[in-house]
């Protein structure tokens, strides 16, 4: 049974796991655009790309924790 969870976690890591990273760096592109159309830099827009993720993970633990 440990085999073949590790082998699940193998597999959706080597499948998912890219698709993870082109979706974060095409968010990244349009946060960063956007704080352009704005009038802002580049910083502003990795400002505003990671409070989307800080968000996101509060989010995710707050899931884990309580539940649905």
């Amino acid at each position: 049974m440990m085999a073949l969870r590790f082998m699940l976690e193998v597999f959706l890591f080597v499948v998912l796991f890219p698709w993870i990273v082109i979706f974060e760096i095409v968010w990244f592109v349009k946060c960063v655009k956007m704080a352009r159309v704005l009038g802002g830099n580049v910083k502003d827009g990795m400002d505003l790309w990671v409070k989307y993720i800080k968000v996101g993970l509060e989010m995710n633990k707050d899931f884990v924790v309580n539940g649905l």
